[in-house]
This record gives C-alpha cells, sequence and structure tokens, in this order.
C-alpha cells in the first residue's frame, strides 16, 4: 500500500495500537473511493491495507483481529483476519436493517475467539452483534432498537457472556410522554434505559429494564447533553454489572440481572 501512518494517529477516530505495541491500525479515506484501514508495524512500515473498511479490532491472546468494512448495500461485510499476512481467513455477511442501522464499531475479545459490534442509523436506532470469530455466525445481538447506545459492548473476564447499553435517543427518560425533556419531571418511577446480556456459549439474550424514581419538579442543567441520556462505561462485574449512571454517578449491581432493576436514587437529585 502506498499510505502512510499518519504522524497524529492517536488522534484519529477508530485508530488502535496493537496491545503488544507491534502494530498500528488505522482508518483513513475521507472519500469513498479512498476509505480504508491500513495496518502499519510501530516504526511506520506499511503491513495491509483494508479497502473499503472502516474499523479493525485485535485479539489480546491471538495473531487474529476483527475487521468490519462500509455497507454496501444492504448488508456489511466482518471479517477475521490473521498474521502473519494479515489477510481475511474468514468471514460473514451481516444485513442492514431497512432503518439503515449498521454497524459502526467492532471491539474483539481477549482471546479472540468472539467479536461484538455496535450498530447506529444515526436517526434514533441503535443494536449490537455478538459473533463467533471461530465459526463465523452471528449468536445474538439487536440489529434495530429505538434509542441511543454510544458505546461498544464489554466482554465479561472470563468470556462468558457480553454487555451492552441503551439509553433514550435523545435523553428526556425524566420526561413524562407528554412532556419535552427540557420540561421538569413529573415526578415516580421512570424507565432509564437497558442492559442487554448475552450468553457466549448459549446465545442466551437477556433484557434487563433500568428503573429510577424521580423527584417531582427535577430537572438536569444542561438536559440535551450527551451525560443525561442513559448508562455508560457498562462492564461486566462478577455475575452482574458495573456502570456509570447519567451525571457521572458509578453504580454496581453484584449478582444475577432481574428484569428489572431499581437503581439508587441520582447524587444530582440534590
Amino acid at each position: 500500500m502506498d499510505e502512510a501512518l499518519p504522524s497524529d494517529w492517536r488522534a484519529v477516530p477508530g485508530a488502535r495500537a496493537h496491545p503488544r505495541g507491534e502494530l498500528v491500525a488505522c482508518p483513513l479515506g475521507r472519500h469513498a473511493r479512498e476509505r480504508g484501514v491500513g495496518v502499519w508495524r510501530a516504526d511506520g512500515a506499511p503491513v495491509a491495507w483494508f479497502a473499503g473498511a472502516l474499523a479493525l479490532a485485535w485479539a489480546s491472546a491471538r495473531e487474529e483481529a476483527a475487521l468490519v468494512h462500509h455497507p454496501v448495500g444492504a448488508e456489511q461485510l466482518v471479517c477475521r483476519v490473521s498474521a502473519p499476512r494479515w489477510e481475511p481467513t474468514g468471514a460473514l455477511r451481516v444485513p442492514v436493517d431497512a432503518s439503515g442501522c449498521a454497524i459502526e464499531g467492532v471491539t474483539v475479545s481477549t482471546s479472540g475467539r468472539w467479536a461484538a459490534t455496535q450498530r447506529s442509523s444515526g436517526q434514533g436506532e441503535c443494536g449490537f452483534d455478538v459473533i463467533d470469530l471461530g465459526s463465523m455466525e452471528r449468536i445474538g445481538g439487536v440489529s434495530d432498537l429505538d434509542g441511543y447506545g454510544p458505546e461498544l459492548p464489554a466482554f465479561s473476564e472470563e468470556e462468558g457472556r457480553v454487555v451492552w447499553g441503551c439509553g433514550p435517543w435523545l435523553g428526556g427518560w425524566w420526561a413524562h410522554p407528554d412532556d419535552e425533556p427540557d420540561e421538569p419531571a413529573r415526578g415516580g418511577v421512570v424507565d432509564m434505559g437497558r442492559v442487554d446480556e448475552v450468553e457466549l456459549a448459549s446465545g442466551r439474550h437477556r433484557v434487563c429494564r433500568l428503573e429510577l424514581e424521580l423527584p417531582a419538579g427535577w430537572l438536569p442543567d444542561d438536559p440535551w447533553a450527551e451525560a443525561w441520556r442513559g448508562p455508560t462505561r457498562l462492564r461486566a462485574a462478577g455475575d452482574g454489572v458495573r456502570m456509570i449512571l447519567p451525571g457521572g454517578q458509578p453504580f454496581e449491581h453484584l449478582g444475577p440481572l432481574p428484569e428489572r432493576l431499581r437503581l439508587p436514587r441520582l447524587r444530582a437529585f440534590g
């Protein structure tokens, strides 16, 4: 390939260094005919160029990576690429929902056995996929869900499950359905979002709704800020989850996820 590794590659969205620091993957190109992901050695020597790709994620414990291509028609290509030549060694075609909810990012488990994606339509739909990179099969996920899922799914340390969080598209979980997000809350119990959990061995999918009791009259200082849209930094913790609640408050639930989980009072309520 002719493309050079940008000197400021660390500032490029989606650029990732291999966990051992030997390789760098970086998306390049603003125009469709130029777009792709390049792989370079740390000294800048080119290794591979994947035309039409949008994201690459490394496996920490295996000389492999997962690669996602830009949508073509109504589908996207997810590939497994392997050392030493970093060529595709497996591929899966994933449909793009009619809403345009397409894959925008990918992560790989430490062992390299599993991949998980993040989907977005940019118009209020989101989702995720869970993929077995050994068999190149999609084993779970949600392809089109009303809401806002800003982060990649997270694998548990032992790779038994993967979790993903989603909140309302434009926030406003405190607002009554007949009110606007910039109107004070009426109070009572509200649905603030959800946590999805997929068991990797079985593909079993669970959904846990996140509930919160609101004081009447409460309203965020900036109701349109992303900080208030839903849970962030979701991680698997034991049999449960760890997350940051709207406003920056940490929260941990130990034990299996119930169908509905009542969250603690937010410090932001005063």
